[in-house]
C-alpha cells in the first residue's frame, strides 16, 4: 500500500492492492516540464501505479522469462484495488 499527504492542503490519498499480483510500484512525475500541449508548463503531478512487474525496455524478453504478466485473448484476472481519500489529515482535535 501507499499513502501520500499534502500538509499545506490537509488532504491525503491511499491505495491498497494485492502484492502477489502487483509486485512493483511505478512512479512518474510531470513537474511543469511539458511546456506545450496539453499542460503548457502548468502541471505539477505525481502518479504511483501498482504494476505486475519491474520496468524494462525489453518487454518481450521479460515475458519469455515469465517476469511480466501476460494475458491472452479473453483471459481475465480478478483482484481488488482500494482507494482512500482523506481530508483533515493533520487536524489535532
Amino acid at each position: 500500500h501507499y499513502s501520500i499527504f499534502n500538509q499545506d492542503r490537509n488532504v491525503g490519498f491511499a491505495l491498497t492492492w494485492d502484492g502477489n499480483l502487483f509486485k512493483s510500484l511505478w512512479l512518474w512525475e510531470e513537474r511543469n516540464a511539458t511546456q506545450d500541449f496539453p499542460w503548457w508548463g502548468m502541471c505539477d503531478t505525481v502518479a504511483l501505479e501498482p504494476w505486475s512487474s519491474k520496468w524494462t525496455n525489453r518487454p518481450l524478453d521479460a515475458i519469455k522469462r515469465k517476469e511480466w504478466l501476460r494475458l491472452l485473448g479473453t483471459a481475465t484476472i480478478n483482484t481488488t484495488i482500494r482507494a482512500y481519500a482523506y481530508e483533515d489529515c493533520f487536524n489535532s482535535k
